[in-house]
């Protein structure tokens, strides 16, 4: 067999990618014959209930995203209509499989609130959804918690079968493709400050740290599940400990991550919490959410705010600030350059 130079690319990007799973889960249970497993025979009136409950609630939850995703539609929300549309995605690679005989009930159009308070549609209509996506993973563990109640000689002895199938709902659902679609909820308060040093902190940042770096080792291709786990870690110490001398660099290293994943709007909220933090931090997070104003989310305004926050702020990079520098020019002097030069 002859080897091409491209051949050999491909195989390493295969090999690299099986190792990593790049931001894919790891697939549902498989069968004897190692096919996935897409029907589920209900064997008694408990697995039956339990069962539908979890359908009827995530009709619930489907349904209200759709309403909410039509709502962003209407008034050109484009970033937060994606952010539906990929939750929605979200849900559809985890929910592998279907019960046979069992069709989810019509989800009902929900609280009179929405028309009682128009004026907070928006905010409504995103508490609907996350209230519809809690009592959904409620029913999945609930679905889950009966399977391993079950023993094999209780006339259902594919139990331990189907709580594991049950289970890769949970372990497929991504969170980072969860949202609270406002930012400012998601993010911890601008004003924690780094002022306590704390052994605890600084283990659990070291944690995060080193799976962040093992993560990102062969960057632009990401071991997800490592990227997660330290994305939990970074936010877990700013949760636990808000004056912790880590903080600020902790949520750089959020930004960072969600900069990877390619969540623009989330990167660029942790990047400002980053230097709101500890402005005297050496860490590019201006320049970094700069380049996503620039090249990704093209906001023209945005963008020389920032480069010009990092020329005053972040000399430590040259090259930085250099790109950034000329990026300033360029914006200022081009009117249609959209696409920056490298």
């Amino acid at each position: 067999m002859k080897w091409t130079i491209t051949t050999l690319l491909a195989a390493v990007v295969v090999a690299v990618l099986s190792q990593t799973g790049c931001d894919m889960p790891k697939p549902p249970p498989s069968d004897a014959n190692g096919d996935w497993v897409r029907q589920i025979k209900p064997a008694e009136l408990g697995e039956v209930e339990a069962a539908q409950s979890m359908l009827n609630a995530l009709e619930v939850y489907k349904y209200r995203l759709k309403l909410l995703g039509e709502y962003y539609t209407r008034t050109g929300n484009y970033a937060k209509e994606q952010w539906v549309e990929q939750e929605l995605r979200n849900i559809k690679r985890s929910v592998t499989f279907k019960y046979i005989g069992l069709k989810p009930a019509p989800a009902e159009p929900g609280p009179s609130l929405v028309e009682k308070e128009p004026g907070r549609l928006e905010v409504t209509l995103a508490e609907m959804v996350i209230d519809a996506r809690r009592d959904w993973i409620a029913r999945v563990d609930d679905l889950r918690a009966y399977y391993l109640k079950l023993k094999p000689n209780t006339g259902n002895p594919t139990a331990a079968f189907k709580a594991e199938m049950a289970h890769s709902i949970a372990y497929r659902f991504d969170p980072v493709r969860q949202y609270e679609f406002f930012l400012d909820v998601e993010v911890p308060p601008e004003n924690l400050r780094p002022t306590e040093a704390s052994d605890e902190a600084d283990a659990l940042f070291a944690k995060a740290h080193h799976n962040y770096s093992m993560a990102s080792f062969l960057a632009p291709v990401y071991n997800y599940p490592k990227l997660k786990i330290a994305l939990e870690q970074f936010q877990q110490l700013i949760r636990q400990f808000p004056a912790s001398t880590k903080i600020a660099l902790s949520a750089f290293y959020v930004g960072q991550i969600y900069d990877d994943l390619g969540q623009d709007y989330r990167a660029m909220q942790w990047y400002e919490r980053s230097w709101q933090y500890d402005p005297y931090l050496q860490q590019p997070a201006h320049f970094q959410s700069a380049v996503i104003a620039d090249q990704r989310l093209h906001n023209r305004g945005k963008a020389l705010e920032l480069y010009r926050a990092a020329v005053e702020l972040e000399p430590f990079n040259t090259s930085n600030i250099s790109y950034a520098q000329r990026r300033i020019y360029e914006l200022t002097t081009e009117p249609d350059s959209r696409t920056p030069t490298r």
